[in-house]
């Protein structure tokens, strides 16, 4: 199983590359909240919109870590009607860019 560092590691690389397809956007992130099972980051993109992605240790996925990824107006809230749970890196790069096309057009 893999640790929520080595997890982390490659949603980096896996948003990376699915950001790279989209068109430039300004990206601030830091960590909110840690413990030892859990971490979430919050990605504000330009003045408004923030998404939250939140790592999670979980027997139930492959890796031993799933993620949740959603978007909020502010940053103290990451409550969204819409949330998507990602068993892997790539899931969420994916949930990641679909949040950014959302946000694009609204």
């Amino acid at each position: 199983m893999m640790s929520i560092q080595g997890f982390r590691e490659e949603i980096g690389r896996s948003l990376i590359m699915h950001i790279a397809q989209l068109p430039p956007v300004v990206l601030h992130s830091r960590e909110v909240s840690k413990t030892e099972s859990s971490v979430a980051e919050i990605y504000r993109i330009g003045y408004e919109h923030f998404i939250w992605v939140s790592v999670y240790a979980s027997e139930l996925s492959q890796s031993g870590c799933l993620a949740f990824v959603t978007r909020a107006r502010r940053s103290t809230s990451p409550l969204c009607k819409e949330i998507a749970l990602c068993m892997s890196a790539d899931d969420v790069g994916a949930a990641f860019a679909a949040e950014l096309r959302r946000i694009a057009d609204s």
